[in-house]
């Protein structure tokens, strides 16, 4: 709601959470608002001062993309792009149209929070973040593009994939690439202030470093359905961020149960150990060894 809500309700997480990271003085900077922006800024994809720093700790060192141009100074075009950043908020094993969706099974949904009594399956069970390798190219950009980065758009089954089967998603994939590079995009980790799942978030469906797919609607970064898989540079597998504060590699073998079957809204997740662990309150935890 733009008319109501100055970033238009697509303030990432990561802005509460700068505080808590050393970065008192940037938030206090997003706070204050300015240069024609409300308090806490203006739409979270569009070029401010505010969304333009670069936060060190936002970087992870293994990415290849390297290290942005911090902002200079603190003023309205200090600097010509936006902050960004390896790490993502879970969604969890929700599917359609997890980009605006309120009610995810995840940690994180749109407009949206979490209280800890809401975590059922308990907090050393569920996973809040994990990571995904920077990347930002437009639709057909790419010729020859890594599964680890981007998303393909396509839509085998028209109006519900990829809900309804999202094993389908590795088709898309030929060895460690896209099978058909134009039909992908780029846009995760590129603005850390944009709180849509295509820029910030993932889902624990397909396993890590597994491919991303997304709906026909879903070539922009709110709307639609889609399947982002955290991706990383490290050794077979990612690092994830359990609500309870602590830290596990997730291996990209990890059980992902049957990836033929439909999202659910309630119950245990259809997608094994991996789904699980991305439901707050699926009833899952005794399986997954406390």
């Amino acid at each position: 709601d733009c008319a109501n809500n100055g970033n238009c309700l697509r303030a990432s997480a990561f802005i509460g959470l700068l505080p808590f990271v050393e970065q008192q003085a940037a938030y206090d900077v997003i706070r204050a608002g300015g240069y024609g922006a409300p308090p806490y800024g203006p739409p979270a994809n569009t070029l401010w001062y505010g969304w333009e720093i670069q936060i060190p700790g936002f970087l992870c060192p293994s990415d290849d993309r390297g290290t942005p141009s911090p902002v200079p100074n603190p003023t309205l075009g200090g600097a010509s792009s936006f902050g960004e950043v390896n790490y993502a908020f879970s969604h969890g094993d929700t599917i359609s149209a997890n980009g605006q969706s309120t009610s995810n099974r995840g940690m994180f949904a749109y407009s949206n929070s979490v209280r800890i009594s809401e975590i059922k399956d308990g907090l050393s069970n569920t996973i809040a973040m994990s990571e995904r390798l920077r990347t930002s190219y437009s639709s057909g950009g790419s010729q020859s593009q890594s599964v680890k980065l981007g998303a393909a758009t396509t839509s085998f089954i028209t109006g519900t994939y990829p809900q309804a089967s999202p094993g389908q998603c590795l088709t898309v994939a030929n060895g460690p690439n896209y099978a058909t590079p134009s039909t992908t995009s780029g846009l995760f980790g590129t603005m850390w202030s944009d709180g849509t799942v295509r820029r910030c978030g993932f889902t624990t469906v397909l396993p890590p470093n597994a491919p991303s797919c997304v709906s026909a609607d879903n070539t922009g970064s709110t709307n639609g359905s889609g399947i982002i898989s955290p991706t990383s540079n490290h050794p077979a597998g990612v690092n994830g961020l359990m609500a309870d504060g602590s830290v596990r590699f997730v291996n990209e073998s990890i059980n992902t149960g049957n990836l033929g079957l439909s999202e659910v809204s309630s119950g245990p997740s259809p997608y094994g150990v991996w789904g699980a662990m991305g439901t707050k309150s699926g009833g899952e935890a005794a399986g997954l060894g406390g």
